[in-house]
């Protein structure tokens, strides 16, 4: 029998609706009935949701939900299906409560965080409920844990034991035929203060909120909240594995154990945040401490340091010969000193090393392995830089002549503003096209004229011969380039945010693939060039038939595109552009996305783009009033001076600047092209549909996709378009919205909210941004 929204409940159903203790009738307008069968896509913000079948194929979303009910007749839940979404995101804010009737025989699943009761028929004879945990019926295993209990103590049948279950408990009893432990994944997402142990239990026992194996021959897991400072392990412990410890958010001193023989993860110790010091008896065989630092007996290896020790300066003993220095992390350390004995793989993937506040790397003379100068790490012939410190202070760095090869990674983040390359430079790691920009100070790079690899001219990296562009600063201050002649490749992405100009030499063949340039007014090529051409400061292919790059700001407000152009993938953003006129070849209008880019290199990209739409300058063609199509065309029209395909069947762009205050989709329209069709239409208050068209309609002032009009408060649709000349108060994200197929964040001076309206599967709020959730 298929349950239907307003339907009549059956007794099975009323029964369990009473167990929950709701009032609810057969037309109760607060009650949602979920089939499972086709979402939550006429969910209207109810506050209880009855499950009527075992086909629970979708999630239960809805910041309003208080109250789940599963309806007699059920016979599973689960709780992967049903709230895998809460469970994963850990963003959906409401708490709730799930009613389980007699007829449940299988609940499958991990726990929903925000499940805060647990309400269960007295009459199933499958589980048992006791003290806000579900177990199955004999107790001898937990199966759910509401999140409202912060203490809990385990049935003492139980037999095994997932720490994971427990993640919103602070207060934990485990119980006494416990004889399997399994501790959480990563301490940092769970809360517990205090652990103990029912006596009679054989197999572990608890001290000082730790669980260990019993006789205290082996840590299971440490309380990550426990409120001690200060930890001293049992003597017996053979074995310490400093995972165990992973989250101790108050732990400052650890003792370790009189007999200990091992350590494992020493890599977790840079997750104790706030661990000062390591210690350990002086009479231990296999270890020794010193000013809290741990080491192997001998002092010739360097086990752990702690993530909070105090010192700014911190010199490792003389006889010290190994150190992973990946996993060592400080936050307080500003000056290193190495010994001479330390050996060549202790700087391992050294660009991992976490020392925020570092400034000076030291290193005895006589190393056999490492030099230092200027408090940057070498190798001992100084061919290679091992290890810059992100807290040095300097902005010009001078590598030294006998430099062969290094990595842009080691720079992430420090102050350097000038590179001046030696004389033997040959290899740079880290250079080229799709690599992230990591030097954001750089504004400059020089070369020795002596090295046979390298060259640089007006602060940028070139080969040699100049055959190839390998670098432009990020923060390059020039407001022009040219590119050599003998230039015939650029291997380094275009992004760069000053440059008004470019000028292209003969020999350059390729290029400019998802340039940045939101200064750039113009644009020359060499007229020797092969490959390349520039018309009115526009950038071609040489036989015109491509647009590569179309300035930003070239000041010309009428562009008519030559007749030889096929593809204008290059013509995006321009902030004076009234007029544009497509050619006769042009067939192709790719779903360019206008960029954004941040006037400076400090913070994130969304951090800066308010600033960015505000003066709408470089964000697609905010002054497009018109565009017109050459007659010949055999794939684009221009009606009323939008772009449509030549059958109207697909819209590609409407002029943001056409000073219509209104627009009709014509009914033959079945298309919008792109998320930028309609960016920023600062003119447009409202949209119409030609009677007919069975793709598109009007919503609350949006264009949106067609919906059947017998489902119609339940069919799911998408968002083609937002009136540009409109202001919202409030954004409202509809729970049916599968897509929206609008850059939001062109918006941001128009919309003062955004928000997501409960039931949403496909979107949610997270914080201040509007998130997309994907199903696999």
């Amino acid at each position: 029998m298929k349950w239907l929204r307003k339907g009549i409940l059956s007794l099975g159903m009323m029964a369990a609706i009473l167990l929950a203790g709701i009032s609810v009738h057969a037309k109760d307008s607060n009650t949602y009935y979920y089939t499972g069968e086709k979402g939550m896509s006429d969910y209207n913000g109810e506050e209880n949701v009855v499950i009527t079948s075992d086909k629970q194929q979708y999630y239960i979303i809805g910041d309003n939900i208080h109250n789940v009910i599963v309806a007699d007749g059920v016979t599973k839940i689960d709780g992967s299906e049903l709230f895998c979404c809460a469970k994963q995101w850990d963003r959906i804010s409401r708490e709730y409560s799930l009613t389980i009737p007699a007829s449940v025989i299988t609940v499958s699943g991990m726990t929903d965080p925000n499940l805060v009761s647990i309400k269960l028929d007295p009459a199933n004879k499958s589980f048992t409920m006791k003290d806000g945990v579900l177990y199955n019926k004999d107790l001898t295993e937990v199966i759910w844990v509401s999140s409202k209990q912060k203490s809990v103590s385990i049935a003492s049948t139980v037999k095994k034991v997932d720490l994971y279950q427990f993640n919103k408990v602070k207060n934990l009893i485990l119980p006494r035929d416990c004889n399997e432990i399994n501790a959480p994944i990563d301490n940092v997402e769970f809360h517990f203060q205090t652990i103990q142990i029912e006596s009679g239990n054989t197999t572990f026992e608890v001290k000082d909120n730790c669980i260990y194996t019993k006789g205290f021959k082996k840590l299971i897991s440490a309380a990550p909240e426990s409120v001690n400072k200060k930890l001293v392990l049992p003597a017996t412990i053979g074995t310490v594995d400093f995972y165990s410890f992973t989250g101790s958010k108050n732990l400052e001193s650890l003792v370790l154990p009189k007999k200990l023989t091992a350590v494992k993860g020493t890599q977790w110790v840079a997750r104790i945040p706030k661990l000062k010091s390591i210690s350990i008896s002086s009479s231990n065989a296999k270890f020794r401490s010193k000013d809290g630092v741990l080491y192997n007996r001998d002092l010739t290896k360097l086990v752990a340091y702690p993530r909070k020790k105090t010192a700014k300066k911190f010199s490792i003993p003389s006889s010290v010969k190994e150190v992973s220095m990946q996993n060592f992390a400080n936050d307080n350390l500003e000056t290193l000193e190495l010994p001479a004995k330390i050996v060549s793989s202790a700087w391992k993937n050294a660009d991992f090393i976490e020392l925020c506040k570092l400034k000076t790397v030291k290193v005895s003379k006589a190393s056999k392995y490492y030099s230092s100068k200027d408090g940057v790490l070498y190798n001992k012939k100084k061919t290679k830089i091992v290890f810059y410190p992100i807290g040095n202070q300097m902005t010009t760095y001078k590598m030294p002549d006998s430099v062969t090869e290094f990595k842009m990674d080691f720079w992430k983040g420090s102050k350097i503003k000038k590179i001046e390359i030696g004389k033997k430079t040959k290899k740079i790691t880290g250079v080229g096209l799709y690599y992230d920009s990591v030097l954001s100070n750089l504004r400059t790079i020089s070369v020795s004229k002596k090295n046979p690899y390298l060259s640089s001219k007006d602060g940028l990296l070139y080969d040699k011969k100049k055959k190839k562009l390998l670098l432009i600063p990020d923060n390059y201050r020039g407001t022009s380039i040219k590119i050599p002649d003998s230039v015939t490749a650029i291997n380094c992405e275009l992004k760069v945010q000053k440059v008004k100009s470019i000028s292209i030499g003969k020999g350059l063949k390729s290029g400019f693939d998802y340039p940045i340039l939101p200064k750039l007014e113009k644009i020359t090529v060499s007229a020797k060039n092969k490959y390349f051409k520039s018309k009115d400061n526009v950038l071609y292919d040489k036989k015109m038939t491509r647009i590569l790059l179309y300035p930003v700001r070239k000041t010309s407000k009428e562009y008519k595109m030559p007749d030889s152009v096929v593809m204008p993938d290059g013509l995006v953003n321009n902030c004076h552009l009234t007029k544009l006129t497509i050619g006769k070849k042009c067939k192709e209008w790719e779903a360019n996305n206008p960029y954004i880019m941040p006037d400076n290199n400090e913070g994130d990209l969304l951090t800066n783009i308010k600033v960015q739409i505000k003066n709408k300058e470089i964000t697609g063609m905010p002054k497009l009033e018109q565009i017109k199509v050459n007659s010949s065309n055999k794939n684009f029209i221009s009606v009323g001076g939008v772009l449509y395909s030549k059958d109207k069947k697909v819209l590609y762009l409407y002029p943001a600047a056409k000073k219509n205050t209104e627009f009709m989709v014509p009914a033959v329209t079945s298309q919008i092209a792109n998320c930028n069709t309609f960016t920023m239409s600062s003119y447009l208050k409202r949209f119409k549909v030609e009677q007919g068209n069975k793709n598109f309609e009007v919503l609350d002032g949006l264009l949106i996709s067609k919906r059947d009009a017998a489902t119609e408060s339940a069919y799911q649709y998408k968002i083609y378009g937002i009136p540009g000349n409109a202001v919202y108060d409030n954004f409202l994200i509809h729970r049916n919205v599968t897509k929206i197929y609008v850059n939001l964040n062109l918006y941001q001076d128009k919309i003062k909210n955004v928000s997501v309206e409960t039931g949403s599967r496909n979107y949610f709020m997270y914080k201040n941004y509007i998130a997309e959730i994907y199903y696999d």
